[in-house]
């Protein structure tokens, strides 16, 4: 047959299908509510087109950088690969919860009482014990200033983490002058954790986290994380099930410090490398909450391998 002739022959078919009727669903059509009819004086208050009353460029906003430089703040929007929280701030609650939070504070607030007891102890030795502990504390009330939810010291934060993150930076040294200033914080602490602390001073607006919690405290407190909990935790199914609550919360502060360490000052932040494996050592920290609160031993033992590895990777690259 004749190729026009196949044309001509298919055009109606083509037109008689198109004109055939979608088949009409079986069952009853549903009810739907009529759109509302409003009056003329409801009506005559908006715009038909609200765009064409618009003047200017549409705003185009950017996106808030990974490790931007505002500081640390009750309403500071720190950026991450994470999501953020419904405020628009940084998302803590998907790090470490409210009771990880409140349990660490609680369980320093007993190591400072143990270890700032005389001078000579403190000069010997104890000042080193008490920059971790300060160091730790510091940041903990940082991320308390800045949490997406409810944390128990939430109105005092922003003031008790000033305080700490200074005793921790004295801390350096062990000098008469550091040890009555990390004498004065054990009473500050033993009086918050007792409900009798009434007041803190006002918090620093411009306060930056590399300048609140120094890095080596922070690296030495997830090394111990590792090495003292998760790892022996992870080794086998009976140590897994026995330390479940403590192995997620050591996850949860190994998750938070390697989120913290990633921000703007701390050194090697600007490098691609040390941030990945930041980034690597948090996201195995939170895989291994999760297995914990799913009860999953093999996923825990993975992650806890993955955190090893990046601790390992980022020693042999950087240092403290």
């Amino acid at each position: 047959m004749d190729r026009r002739a196949i044309v001509l022959f298919g055009l109606p078919l083509i037109a008689l299908h198109a004109a055939i009727p979608a088949a009409e669903p079986q069952g009853p059509r549903p009810t739907r509510a009529l759109p509302p009819k409003w009056p003329k004086s409801v009506a005559d208050v908006f715009f038909s087109d609200a765009r064409a009353k618009l003047i200017g460029k549409r705003p185009n906003y950017p996106a808030v950088s990974s490790r931007d430089s505002h500081p640390v703040g009750p309403s500071t929007t720190e950026g991450s690969d994470l999501p953020a929280a419904a405020t628009g701030e940084f998302a803590w609650s998907k790090l470490i919860s409210p009771e990880t939070i409140e349990d660490e504070i609680k369980s320093l607030q007993k190591q400072v009482s143990e270890n700032v007891t005389t001078p000579a102890n403190f000069k010997g030795g104890g000042f080193k014990a008490g920059r971790r502990h300060f160091t730790e504390l510091a940041l903990l009330f940082a991320i308390i200033a800045q949490y997406d939810g409810q944390v128990r010291w939430k109105d005092k934060s922003g003031g008790i983490r000033d305080l700490m993150g200074r005793a921790g930076q004295n801390c350096a040294v062990g000098t008469d002058a550091s040890y009555n200033e990390a004498r004065l914080r054990k009473e500050d602490l033993e009086q918050l954790v007792q409900g009798a602390l009434t007041s803190a001073p006002a918090a620093d607006p411009d306060a930056r986290w590399d300048k609140i919690a120094d890095r080596a405290p922070l690296m030495q407190r997830i090394e111990q994380a590792q090495q003292q909990g998760v790892a022996p935790w992870t080794a086998n199914p009976g140590e897994f099930s026995k330390n479940a609550s403590a192995l997620l919360r050591e996850a949860e502060l190994i998750s938070a410090v390697a989120e913290t360490i990633q921000r703007e000052g701390y050194s090697d932040s600007d490098d691609e490398t040390y941030l990945g494996f930041a980034r690597k050592m948090r996201d195995a920290a939170m895989e291994v909450a999760a297995a914990v609160r799913g009860k999953n031993y093999d996923a825990a033992r993975a992650a806890s391998g993955n955190i090893e590895k990046a601790c390992s990777g980022c020693h042999e690259q950087f240092r403290s």
